[in-house]
């Protein structure tokens, strides 16, 4: 379960910092969608934002202002951000004058480092408290967690008896990504005293219980909140999805997910839940076919489609529209197609660069092409965005390390990782203790440092709880090959992966630790795990960039 740590809903901080700083003398409309000096209507605003020839000199500053923000509300940033460029090259305003809203309309496209070289001109402080909240979203979505930090400290000492809600909420979701708990408790705890709606009160309450899959948990959280959140709130769905999912009623989980994006919309969350669960029952076309369609949803379906020299010059939604073409990456290489696995996961990469899930997957085509080197390069640059707690990555890496020759450099410390992983896995089982994710990490630490029974007994834990996954199961057969216990592995495999199921990048890894190895039964093993998916027996590819002509 993966929440985003760039946020959305910008237009408040983007309509301060113009309405406060730039037009303090800004025309009022009259209701009905008409501006007073120039009889242009909100609907003809796209027409100005398509290019249409337009007679600029009789734009004031005032009335461009105006504009900008009412085709803001009518089609979204990218047009705002248009016509307001349009407004610099004709005059009306200067880059000094207009860096700052740009920088915020940057910023929802998710063109972040451009957003963050618009401001570094100014001086920001606690003089501009929305321009140095801006910063600290920005510097947060490009991984400069201790910076982010920085500003909103400067934030919340600016009054921190009477903080906003909305800071303390993202102080205490940053300072648990830097791993700092005690420091996220309190804030956790300030919030509670000052958050009059409970509205984001509540929400880190489902946060914590998402991330801990425990029933009982999200039980509890989902009565709390009831009254506070809507029905249709996708953070109230998703609790009610892992509800049912944990509870052993996927079918459920799976239509109330469906149904959500069908009738409410799309959100980033839901979509991933789906697709998590439609990998985990193994409703492979379903999967294909709902993303497909969430690209189209999205207008970004271009996005799989065009061939490799060829990407689209805007999409909206980006971050959302990089979560899933990781996904579409990791299916793709799954069933044995890695160059338009590496396509997508490059172009992962191309709408959002911080993307630490897009360098591990290029990491895992890598290594299903013999590319050891590369892909220790690509995950370095994961360890370097992911979050300071995040456990992931860190696993990743204890995993492929094993795949390195005599001839290859490791770029990180592997006794600080495994010591930084160990702290982590403390904190995270302790108070998590029925997420089997953190229990199969622990067993991977456990076996790594030796203890191949440790292992197996803790991998056998995690997959008695409720949210254990395939690889979960995977991984304990493969341990068990490494005990000599060769058929109880393939027991395992048989049951947990169909035939023709898309997990061969798994496989590929297993062949190349088995022949580093030189161990014979972890051959075999490798060997049988090959044949049983057999890549003839895979469903066909659904995305058709044009690879070669």
């Amino acid at each position: 379960m993966t929440i985003s740590k760039v946020k959305t809903g910008t237009i408040y901080l983007i309509l301060a910092v113009a309405l406060t700083v730039f037009i303090p003398a800004c025309s009022t409309g009259n209701g009905d969608g008409s501006i007073d000096s120039t009889g242009i209507t909100t609907a003809e605003t796209e027409d100005l934002a398509t290019e249409e020839p337009f007679d600029w000199s009789t734009i004031t500053t005032d009335v461009l202002w105006q504009v900008v923000f009412e085709l803001y509300e009518s089609d979204g940033a990218r047009y705002a951000l248009s016509f307001l460029d349009q407004g610099i090259e004709n005059g009306i305003v200067t880059y000094n004058d207009a860096d700052p809203v740009r920088a915020g309309f940057l910023f929802e496209l998710g063109r972040l480092d451009e957003a963050f070289l618009r401001l570094t001109q100014y001086i920001i402080n606690t003089d501009r408290p929305d321009l140095l909240r801006l910063r600290a979203e920005i510097l947060w979505g490009i991984c400069r967690y201790e910076d982010a930090l920085r500003d909103y400290l400067s934030l919340h000492e600016m009054d921190a008896e009477q903080s906003s809600p909305e800071i303390l909420f993202a102080m205490a979701r940053l300072y648990s990504d830097l791993g700092n708990w005690q420091n996220a408790r309190e804030m956790r705890e300030r919030l509670n005293t000052i958050d009059d709606s409970d509205q984001l009160s509540i929400r880190i309450e489902i946060l914590g219980a998402l991330r801990s899959e425990d029933p009982a948990k999200l039980e509890e959280v989902l009565a709390s909140s009831t009254g506070i959140l809507i029905p249709t709130d996708p953070l109230y769905v998703l609790v009610q999805i892992y509800i049912d999912y944990l509870g052993g009623n996927i079918s459920v989980a799976l239509d109330r997910a469906r149904n959500f994006i069908t009738d409410i919309g799309f959100d980033s969350n839901i979509a991933m839940i789906l697709l998590r669960l439609e990998a985990e029952t193994g409703e492979y076309d379903s999967f294909r076919q709902n993303l497909r369609s969430m690209f189209e949803d999205l207008e970004a379906v271009q996005w799989l489609d065009a061939s490799p020299d060829t990407y689209p010059s805007h999409v909206g939604k980006s971050f959302a529209v990089a979560d899933l073409l990781d996904s579409a990456s990791a299916l793709e290489l799954g069933s044995g197609l890695r160059e338009r696995a590496r396509l997508l996961a490059d172009r992962a990469v191309a709408l959002n660069p911080y993307d630490y899930v897009a360098y591990l997957q290029l990491a895992a085509v890598d290594i299903s092409e013999f590319k050891v080197e590369s892909s220790f390069e690509n995950l370095d640059k994961a360890l370097n965005f992911a979050p300071p707690s995040d456990v992931r990555t860190r696993l990743r890496i204890l995993q492929f390390s094993p795949l390195a020759d005599e001839e290859t450099e490791i770029p990180w410390d592997l006794e600080e990782l495994t010591q930084d992983l160990d702290k982590l896995l403390i904190h995270y089982e302790s108070e998590y203790p029925l997420n089997p994710f953190y229990k199969s990490a622990r067993a991977e630490l456990t076996g790594y440092e030796g203890d191949i029974g440790g292992a197996i007994a803790l991998y056998t834990r995690a997959l008695a709880l409720p949210g254990a996954t395939r690889e979960t199961s995977f991984r304990l057969a493969y341990w068990l090959a490494r005990d000599d216990r060769l058929d109880e592995a393939m027991r395992i495999v048989e049951i947990s992966l169909p035939p023709g199921s898309p997990y061969l990048t798994w496989v590929t890894a297993l062949e190349q630790e088995a022949d580093l190895r030189s161990d014979s039964n972890l051959q075999e093993f490798a060997s049988r795990v090959h044949a049983h998916l057999d890549p003839e027996n895979s469903h066909a590819e659904f995305f058709n960039p044009v690879i070669s002509e």
